[in-house]
């Protein structure tokens, strides 16, 4: 409680008064300012989410972003959108200009997010730099007819079959798929969406069903899959300009 000597002038008094009020009231106001950005990423998500996948029904990025649809239990629907075309450049290019707020995401794919951008002359995003990486979901080897597969290690889709670099050390040509979110989408919006993809994905009947469609799931952190994004770019970049190969 507040006093005032009887020599203050009421005038003064009352503005003295009107200060101090004005003062308690912007005090939680401010504290609310702070604490938005959390705020939002604890309602997160209160509307539904949307799964862009970069090309059509029926392929692997389709049938992973499906079982993620199905099995994610974020209190919110994911719809999944098919966006095909342009080596996948189109549904990535949708999800690159979309605000960084967890509402729109991408089942990317090692062409999308690692080879595309040597492979085109013109790239309308950057594979990086437009992009949180949310985690990596599955693997599957490329089986080349000479019956040896291009992963480091054998794959328990085809454990018969010899690995390239058992006879060529180092030798790796993995097709892989991982989520992404626009850049600058909040880390706690991030970790959620890591957890509930991860979840989904060591559930005993999803993992099953990769095993049927030869898909190895391999799971990580946002900041593991930054960098093995950033190898990968490294290794593709090389590949593609020795070989030549440009996509129209």
């Amino acid at each position: 409680s507040m006093k005032f000597s009887g020599t203050a002038a009421p005038s003064t008094r009352r503005l003295s008064l009107r200060i101090l009020y004005a003062l308690s009231l912007a005090a939680p106001l401010g504290l609310g300012l702070l604490s938005s950005t959390s705020a939002s990423a604890q309602a997160y998500p209160n509307r539904p989410i949307r799964l862009v996948v970069t090309f059509p029904t029926g392929g692997a990025p389709d049938i992973l972003a499906r079982l993620f649809s199905e099995k994610a239990q974020l209190g919110q629907a994911v719809v999944i959108d098919n966006k095909p075309g342009a080596g996948g450049n189109i549904g990535s290019d949708i999800v690159a200009k979309s605000p960084g707020d967890g509402y729109t995401i991408v089942m990317g794919t090692v062409g999308t997010h690692a080879i595309n951008g040597s492979l085109y002359e013109k790239m309308p995003y950057d594979m990086v730099k437009n992009f949180s990486p949310i985690s990596l979901i599955a693997s599957a080897p490329n089986l080349l007819v000479v019956i040896a597969q291009t992963t480091a290690k054998r794959s328990p889709a085809a454990p018969d079959v010899p690995t390239v670099a058992e006879s060529l050390p180092g030798f790796e040509a993995t097709t892989w798929f991982a989520m992404f979110a626009p850049a600058n989408t909040p880390k706690p919006i991030i970790d959620k969406l890591n957890a509930e993809v991860v979840r989904v994905f060591k559930l005993p009947e999803v993992a099953e069903r990769l095993k049927t469609l030869g898909l190895d799931p391999v799971l990580s952190t946002p900041d593991e899959l930054g960098k093995y994004q950033a190898s990968e770019i490294v290794k593709w970049t090389k590949v593609v300009k020795e070989s030549g190969a440009k996509a129209e």
